[in-house]
């Protein structure tokens, strides 16, 4: 029979488990109150509470599965990103808190918040970036694209979820099966990690989908591809904006260049790092 064991206690137990981790106590925090199905505040409002013992298993079954280095993301099903909750499974790319400055330069680049413009995210996963561009511009078309009918099945529910009308889905890789209008701009967080990279064998990223990730052997294979496809789609005069890793910045530009882009600009993300970069196509 489980022994009576108070929020506190478990709190500390949970944080103990994890200690090592990236966030050990808020994520600890968010494991109880879910298991317990309330709030981070109420497991400070009531310390003393013993929770049921189902409450108690599942916790304990959550901080487990953590530390095998499961993403929080999957265990929860779900990921805060920007103003929307997203569910998330293990089919998707764990929104990463960097994308967010993705979706702020698509909106400030943008010549009126009013105008009906077309875009297309590739590489949707979550819909994340799709999701949160429609959510603030209702004007706007979003087209999310994504090669995985998986990663499609959860951007429909999470557009579902938060009611997202003005969203349209294609399958496809990169812009090779899409069929829509021509597009003012298009978006993209593609895969961006080299082949050869360590991460793919530690850590939370070998739990995600290695077609999300792996970039190729410079980590710069979908750049070539999505640029290859994007003028027989983009409008003259409009815009493609890339996420891409820290150091890659520079080589980012030089791609955009050798395609015929211009005006190739790099916007540096909270931790003053390298994080996206946008071009124009020549009107």
């Amino acid at each position: 029979m489980m022994s009576a064991v108070t929020v506190a206690e478990l709190l500390r137990e949970g944080r103990r488990a994890l200690a090592g981790g990236d966030a050990p106590v808020f994520e600890t925090e968010l494991f109880l109150a879910a298991a317990i199905e309330g709030s981070r505040a109420d497991l400070f409002r009531a310390p003393e509470h013993v929770p049921a013992a189902s409450q108690i298993e599942r916790f304990r079954d959550f901080i487990a599965r953590r530390s095998t280095g499961l993403p929080a993301a999957y265990i929860l099903r779900h990921r805060e990103f920007r103003d929307l909750d997203l569910i998330v499974t293990p089919d998707v790319l764990v929104p990463r808190p960097e994308t967010e400055l993705l979706v702020e330069q698509t909106l400030a680049l943008a010549d009126a918040a009013d105008a009906p413009l077309t875009i297309a995210d590739l590489g949707t996963g979550t819909g994340a970036v799709a999701l949160t561009i429609a959510h603030s511009r209702p004007l706007w078309t979003v087209y999310a694209v994504d090669i995985s009918t998986a990663a499609l099945d959860v951007a429909r529910a999470n557009a579902l979820r938060h009611r997202c009308t003005n969203v349209a889905f294609s399958q496809g890789n990169w812009l090779d099966a899409f069929n829509g209008p021509p597009l003012d701009m298009i978006v993209s967080n593609p895969p961006y990690v080299t082949t050869d990279d360590p991460a793919f064998s530690t850590g939370e990223t070998r739990h995600e989908p290695r077609l999300a990730l792996d970039g190729g052997p410079d980590g710069l294979d979908a750049y070539r591809a999505i640029l290859t496809q994007a003028e027989n789609h983009l409008k003259p005069g409009g815009r493609i904006l890339f996420e891409h890793g820290a150091l890659q910045g520079e080589a980012v530009r030089r791609i955009l260049a050798d395609h015929g882009f211009i005006e190739p600009a790099t916007v540096k993300d909270l931790a003053a790092l390298d994080r996206v970069t946008h071009a124009l196509r020549p009107a």
